[in-house]
């Protein structure tokens, strides 16, 4: 896949782009990386793979079924809804800008992100099921955007992980995603303020942490999974 570079910081008001646009580059250097790196998809085929895995399968995996994905992205300026983020198959759970797929059914979010007001701009998007209320909560930058029924539990599947493309290869999607988190529990509103505002996993969290791709572990050839999972991509 095209390897897409654009540095960024995060600080007390969240996320903020050093420059605009991205360039593409063969190979990312320790430099690049430092600043803060991500891959561009192209929108056609691109994607970054990362083999099945039982822990990857979160809606199973998770405490009573409650779980939380986190991804952040900048989508170019005409991405679809039908565009996909992070996705294990449509028959187990799949993320896209509009909506989502969890267990086959299609989920729409309270607040679309396939639109010009948030096309070229990093965006934090953060979904969390807690299975005891049977809803979805979807966050951008750190703000609720309200809620969405989701009962869905023990969803499995033995598709591979994908981030950039739906694993039918369709969902191409167009922009650049510079991490993505997984967790097998349902996060707090305040703990999915700290991870906006670029703050580390809590501690007491770290054993709810599928996976973890960090902008540290961007390289030309592989997406280095920091959790320790070794669910590199």
């Amino acid at each position: 896949m095209s390897t897409g570079f654009n540095p960024y910081y995060q600080g007390s008001s969240g996320i903020t782009a050093k420059i605009s646009g991205g360039r593409l580059i063969d190979s990312p250097t320790i430099g690049d990386l430092t600043a803060g790196a991500s891959y561009y998809f192209d929108g056609t085929d691109d994607k970054v793979q990362v083999a099945d895995a039982d822990a990857l399968s979160i809606i199973e995996q998770g405490t009573d079924g409650s779980w939380a994905v986190e991804v952040f992205f900048r989508a170019d300026d005409g991405a679809a809804s039908s565009d996909r983020l992070v996705s294990k198959g449509t028959a187990e759970y799949s993320f896209g800008l509009a909506d989502c797929s969890i267990d086959g059914s299609t989920i729409t979010y309270p607040t679309a992100m396939d639109n010009s007001s948030y096309a070229d701009q990093w965006m934090h998007l953060m979904l969390v099921c807690d299975d005891n209320t049977g809803l979805i909560e979807q966050f951008i930058n750190g703000v609720s955007q309200g809620t969405t029924d989701c009962t869905a539990t023990n969803v499995t599947g033995s598709a591979d992980l994908r981030f950039g493309l739906e694993t039918d290869d369709s969902g191409d999607f167009n922009g650049e995603i510079g991490r993505v988190r997984l967790f097998n529990d349902a996060l707090t509103d305040d703990e999915v303020r700290i991870l906006y505002n670029g703050g580390a996993v809590p501690q007491d969290r770290q054993d709810e942490l599928v996976g973890e791709w960090l902008s540290s572990g961007v390289t030309a050839t592989v997406w280095a999974d920091s959790s320790g999972g070794g669910y590199d991509g």
